[in-house]
């Protein structure tokens, strides 16, 4: 199976085809409570992450939450 590539916060990444939002985030173990998804520049819903599947030349970005004051 062929990789496709996406631009995840910056940096070009290969990915399998196929992959949504979701899938993405647990392969990357990252807990979806904490942070946003940007997908081609749309912010995406937390119920978005299983249907958004990621395509070649996509960029996405993953902003953590910190908390602080």
């Amino acid at each position: 199976m062929e990789s496709i590539k996406i631009k995840l916060n910056g940096e070009d990444k290969e990915i399998d085809p196929g992959l949504s939002a979701a899938r993405l985030l647990e392969i990357l173990k990252i807990t979806p409570g904490t942070i946003v998804i940007e997908h081609n520049l749309k912010i995406l819903k937390k119920a978005e992450h299983d249907k958004i599947i990621l395509n070649n030349n996509d960029t996405v970005e993953i902003v953590h939450f910190v908390g602080g004051g």
